[in-house]
């Protein structure tokens, strides 16, 4: 689903699963937040320009502001504590690809304003 919303959003790059799609062409990567932060140097931007969505925190340290829709804080106190070091984190309402569109469109919406 991740290719399909980006696709509906007009984004360029994104990240999913095990591999980074940049312009049409997709790159397997080993350590995701290397290579959201490779790909942004290569593109001259600064990483708070950079929106992540994912269900991990693997890629909020490279990112300005990341969407968790995976896990619930108040349930796991291992992410809770995890959250504190991160304050870039952000918690959508929404579930599923429902949570995706809310980060993207939400993000994108509190830029422009």
């Amino acid at each position: 689903g991740a290719a399909e919303i980006a696709e509906r959003l007009g984004l360029r790059a994104w990240f999913a699963g095990d591999a980074l799609h940049l312009d049409g062409e997709k790159l397997a990567v080993d350590d995701p937040a290397a290579a959201v932060a490779h790909h942004l140097r290569a593109r001259a931007w600064a990483p708070e320009e950079a929106v992540a969505v994912g269900a991990d925190l693997a890629v909020a340290p490279a990112v300005g502001t990341f969407w968790l829709v995976g896990g619930d804080p108040a349930a796991d106190p291992l992410l809770a504590l995890e959250l504190e070091r991160h304050p870039n984190v952000r918690l959508p309402e929404g579930r599923g690809e429902a949570a995706l569109y809310e980060a993207v469109v939400t993000t994108l919406m509190e830029r422009r304003s």
